[in-house]
């Protein structure tokens, strides 16, 4: 799942693969209790698309287009 994710990182997108032993707090303030988990997040750090599990490629592109309407 992050090598499908990395294919979005660009200027306006940051990519970030967070490991829960070396994270913890990150996945406390998301609330991730399962893995693989994917989070989209606006500029401000709301989160405004999530997957669980695996995820294909249309759903990241089809995720990501929310997210900037949003």
């Amino acid at each position: 799942m992050a090598a499908k994710a990395k294919v979005l990182a660009s200027k306006q997108v940051a990519v970030q693969v967070v490991e829960y032993s070396q994270r913890r707090e990150l996945h406390k303030r998301y609330a991730i209790d399962s893995v693989p988990c994917l989070l989209m997040a606006n500029a401000s750090g709301v989160v405004r698309q999530s997957y669980l599990g695996p995820v294909t490629a249309t759903d990241l592109w089809a995720g990501l287009a929310r997210v900037r309407e949003s």
